[in-house]
């Protein structure tokens, strides 16, 4: 492949180090990115010139870091030192087309790198009403905003409106993962109502695409747990594919204390492993954990426990969220973040035949996909080196999610 190399640890190194500290972000020439008030999708994602890595700026002005962007081209440097240079990861044009009804593609979308489409099952989150949000997250902050819990019809329209959007996406070639999330419901919506949602939403994604093309898509449902865990055979009848019950934090005492609102954690592990017999071991259950809010021996710890059963564990690096009860806290330092990359995927190649495909070769679109790279997620790049390594990835990356990279 023309101008493509393989991952190194310096690489690594470096996105670690923008999660870590971020960069001071000076921009010239005309602007093709700028600060707003959106957040985290605002800060700019970058691809790694040459191997593909991809990585999020998060502007700091007091870090040592200085990223320069001149039109799509970035430069990263360290007190004048140069470090790498990159490109602005462009938004796909899909992105920026409006539906029929003019609602904006983009907005059923995560972040601007679209590597997770969003389904909306409700309209607030629990937690955050009841004061016991987690305490990493901002997004409950959000939900608030969007008035009044919606009805069983109002959430059905809207979701709609999504389910209409991603199709259009993915007839312009965009693959990767559908989740069917809100704000955490309230207990009294876990049962009945909550399938009656996914069913709504599965039978609008039957009506705009067939079969085959979704079952290339990893669709699922992302939520508290459900009150009867046998729903989920009902859940797969529609076509969903997955779970994703997020374990958060993995030391049972730093889970109760950071996500008050989600009981025990024997529940999740239950929910985990009844999704893994129902829809396959790794991609059929799924967890994000979020690393850098506890000790790395209990993170590893836990990250192998969960693996052992059949659970894909998705580690993303802690980050201050505005609004969250943490915002202003400081993730742990770029070195921590590399030696828990290394220990993280020792735990895949270690364990990586023993899911429904193997670690090491599967290319289905979705969180297990080998040779992906998500700018919060780094322990995905340091598999990826591993497999160049081994021979079983070439150099660069391929597309990810079907779309050019930049």
């Amino acid at each position: 492949m023309a101008g493509k190399r393989n991952i190194t640890k310096e690489d690594i190194l470096l996105k670690t180090k923008l999660l870590a500290e971020g960069a001071r972000v000076e921009v010239k020439g005309p602007p093709l990115w700028q600060p707003s008030i959106d957040g985290f999708a605002s800060n700019p994602h970058i691809v790694f010139d040459g191997c593909d890595i991809t990585a999020v700026i998060l502007p700091n002005p007091r870090s040592r870091l200085e990223a320069i962007i001149e039109g799509k081209d970035v430069t990263i440097s360290d007190m004048g030192e140069l470090l790498g240079t990159a490109t602005l990861q462009s938004r796909p044009l899909w992105l920026d087309r409006p539906m029929d009804d003019g609602t904006p593609l983009s907005s059923a979308f995560s972040y601007d790198t679209a590597f997770v489409a969003t389904v909306l099952t409700g309209s607030r989150c629990f937690a955050y009403d009841a004061g016991k949000t987690c305490r990493y997250c901002g997004l409950g902050h959000t939900f608030a905003q969007m008035g009044p819990l919606w009805s069983f019809s109002e959430t059905v329209q809207y979701a709609q409106r999504q389910v209409d959007a991603t199709a259009l996406a993915i007839e312009s070639g965009w693959r990767g993962v559908i989740l069917l999330t809100g704000g955490a419901m309230p207990p009294d919506r876990r049962g009945q109502h909550m399938t009656d949602i996914f069913e709504a939403i599965m039978e609008r994604f039957h009506e705009r695409l067939d079969a085959d093309t979704l079952s290339e898509l990893q669709i699922a449902p992302y939520a508290f747990p459900p009150d009867d865990l046998g729903a989920l055979h009902k859940w797969k009848s529609f076509g969903v594919n997955s779970c994703q019950f997020d374990s958060e934090v993995m030391d049972a005492a730093y889970f109760k204390a950071i996500c008050p609102s989600k009981g025990e954690k024997k529940r999740w592990h239950e929910a985990q492993e009844a999704a893994a017999e129902v829809f396959g071991r790794g991609r059929g259950s799924s967890s994000l954990v979020v690393a850098g809010i506890e000790p790395m021996a209990q993170l590893v710890e836990g990250i192998e426990e969960r693996v052992s059963k059949g659970v894909y564990v998705q580690p993303f690096a802690f980050q201050s969220y505005p609004d969250a009860p943490m915002e202003g806290m400081l993730p742990p330092s770029a070195e921590w973040f590399m030696e828990a990359n290394e220990k993280i995927a020792d735990i895949y190649i270690r364990y990586a035949d023993t899911f429904d495909v193997d670690l090491t070769e599967d290319d289905r679109w979705g969180y297990t996909r080998r040779g992906q790279s998500y700018s919060p997620a780094p322990s995905d790049d340091e598999r990826s080196r591993r497999l160049q390594e081994m021979g079983k990835l070439p150099p660069g990356l391929p597309k990810q999610d079907g779309i050019e990279l930049a």
